[in-house]
């Protein structure tokens, strides 16, 4: 049984187009807080979206090592 994913939010985790999803959300945050120069909620946002990203790289390798298998 494979460890689950460390990611704070982890029902938008499910697999990998919710991952992609979640990633997409999150930049549109960013984007939205760049705008407003809101630096503690761009802060936030990044830091969420290298959790996100991490979880998103491990998704993909466990999908392709599953399907070599």
């Amino acid at each position: 049984m494979s460890k689950t994913l460390v990611y704070d939010f982890p029902r938008r985790m499910r697999g990998l187009s919710s991952a992609e999803r979640e990633i997409r959300r999150l930049e549109r945050s960013m984007s939205v807080a760049t705008h407003r120069r809101d630096a503690q909620a761009l802060a936030y946002l990044d830091r969420r979206h290298k959790r996100a990203t991490q979880a998103l790289h491990t998704l993909r390798w466990r999908e392709q090592r599953s399907a070599a298998e």
